[in-house]
């Protein structure tokens, strides 16, 4: 019998990210409703071994909702995870501070997402093997087939990614994956002679030259159903922004511009003072959380 898993949001997208997390990765049964009522009376009939909720819905809060399920009983072992875009550090204390399993602020990558509920449903099963799996792009997750390193375009493309991808909150590019057609993806993998080319002094060689500030990424090989993969990781935006430090027409990478990953997966330039301003929020986060926790 399928785990059952408990979705409380009235963002569809998000609703429907989650939900192929859970459906596609995990292999669950999955319940999306919108309202405190809604999701009551389907725990009535069915425990589901997960629940996670937004903050602001119809109907009540996913805070209210929490509550409910901590003071009774019968559902007070329930994991609850929040996932909203309007938590507060305060309200983040308190939820912590009641018990709850985790908070994530939107927007989330999908691998932290993915490390977290793991542990409720198959804990022993390779994070990187989700990110395979997904056969979905994001902000924080791009699939490539292959990348010839010999042709400048190629290089400014990934450094022009890599720079979009970390002021973007960070992420993972998966190489061995192609896009068939719109939106549908091929798990080819890569023959054994391609992997030196993604060593990672070799990439950061073909970075370099674009990179203004140094974004430690890593690269490793994963192999699942006998085939082989790079993963490439960029962390998230730490002090300072990223930014080319010289120009390629081809790839439509320019010198001092600021690039960023959007929600989908396409990677643009900044011309509007939300977007910098979102980008100007994680840097100050950073700084919050390394004053909050030094080490």
């Amino acid at each position: 019998m399928k785990k059952f898993i408990l979705i409380v949001e009235d963002d569809d997208t998000t609703a429907n990210l989650i939900s192929k997390i859970f459906t596609a990765i995990f292999k669950c049964k999955v319940a999306i409703v919108d309202t405190n009522e809604q999701a009551l009376k389907l725990i009535k009939k069915e425990k589901p071994i997960l629940i996670t909720s937004d903050i602001y819905h119809p109907g009540g809060t996913g805070i209210e909702l929490f509550r409910f399920i901590r003071n009774n009983k019968k559902t007070e072992n329930i994991p609850f995870i929040i996932i909203s875009g309007n938590v507060t550090p305060e309200q983040e204390l308190k939820l912590f501070r009641s018990g709850i399993e985790g908070v994530f602020k939107k927007p989330f990558t999908i691998e932290s997402l993915a490390i977290k509920i793991k542990k409720y449903i198959t804990p022993n099963v390779e994070t990187d093997d989700f990110l395979i799996d997904l056969n979905m792009e994001r902000a924080d997750l791009d699939y490539k087939e292959l990348i010839d390193f010999s042709m400048k375009k190629n290089r400014a493309a990934l450094a022009k990614d890599v720079i979009a991808m970390y002021n973007s909150g960070g992420g993972a590019i998966i190489i061995g994956i192609a896009e068939t057609k719109p939106g549908i993806f091929t798990k080819l993998g890569i023959d054994n002679n391609q992997i030196p080319n993604y060593e990672i002094t070799k990439l950061n060689d073909a970075l370099y030259p674009y990179l203004k500030e140094t974004i430690s990424i890593s690269s490793k090989t994963h192999i699942k159903d006998d085939k082989t993969y790079i993963i490439i990781k960029i962390p998230s935006i730490t002090e300072t922004l990223a930014m080319s430090q010289c120009d390629n027409k081809e790839a439509k990478l320019f010198k001092g511009r600021i690039y960023y990953r959007t929600e989908s997966a396409r990677c643009c330039e900044a011309r509007d003072s939300y977007v910098v301003t979102k980008i100007i929020e994680r840097i100050v986060n950073y700084k919050i959380q390394k004053i909050i926790n030094p080490v």
